[in-house]
Order: structure tokens, then sequence, then C-alpha cells
């Protein structure tokens, strides 16, 4: 029924579950991407400071939650879906 949805046109709407908590890990990632400007792993590790690869995983998480979006050169974006004001 989502697939359907989504090929007519109509926008998706994120589980409550899937906005991750403020100040954990996973929020701390996230706030470090941006729409338009795509960062590196490195690059979003630093920011958060947190480990390289626990970096990894969480971006992992949270591109399989629709919430960022890998690019070419395994550079990250942050999706659509994570604009709303329940990420600020």
């Amino acid at each position: 029924r989502e697939v359907l949805d989504l090929l007519a046109g109509k926008a998706r709407h994120l589980k409550p579950n899937l906005v991750p908590a403020k100040g954990s890990a996973e929020a701390l990632v996230l706030a470090g991407t941006d729409a338009k400007k795509p960062r590196s792993v490195a690059t979003l590790s630093q920011q958060a400071g947190l480990p390289l690869r626990q970096t990894q995983r969480i971006l992992h998480r949270l591109q399989l939650e629709s919430l960022v979006v890998l690019r070419p050169g395994q550079l990250y974006v942050r999706s659509h879906l994570a604009q709303g004001p329940e990420f600020q």
C-alpha cells in the first residue's frame, strides 16, 4: 500500500519512532547532515564527536529509515523526510 501511495504522489509520513531522541548519537549525526551539501563519514564523525565506525553504523541505520541518502563518493545528505520541525 505504501508503494502505491508514493506512486500516486502522496507524501510519506514518518512514524514517531523514526525520529532520533534529542541528544542521542543518531541525533548528533543527523544534525551534521545537510540536504544540499553532501558530507563524508569522516566529516560527520568529527562533527558529532563520535568514532568513525560508530558513525558509519548510525548512517546505515538512518539510511534504512530514509532519513539520509547516500550519494556517489560515499557522501551523505539529509533526506526530505528529515526536514520537518521534529528534527530541529
